[in-house]
């Protein structure tokens, strides 16, 4: 959809994304397993073992970042920072 709008200018201009929490709960299930139906919230396999609630929320951090980047905050001072751990 590169190029196409969603929604007409004087609309985009005035969204302000001001900051963004990722939160993947350890109440979430996970599975390693490869099977053809999810019987977890969270299914993930063929990478080495990890926290996948972390590695989910980053995923879904930076996407979501990417995603509203055009609608972040256009003032001089800074409303908008990254952390460098996780939202849990």
């Amino acid at each position: 959809m590169s190029g196409q709008r969603l929604l007409p200018e004087e609309i985009m201009q005035k969204i302000n994304v001001a900051q963004i929490n990722v939160l993947a709960p350890d109440s979430l299930t996970v599975a390693e397993a490869n099977w053809y139906y999810p019987g977890s919230d969270i299914v993930w396999g063929e990478d080495p073992i990890g926290d996948r609630h972390a590695q989910v929320a980053h995923i879904l951090q930076d996407a979501l970042g990417a995603g509203s980047r055009r609608f972040r905050v256009r003032s001089r001072s800074p409303l908008m920072s990254r952390s460098s751990g996780f939202t849990r």
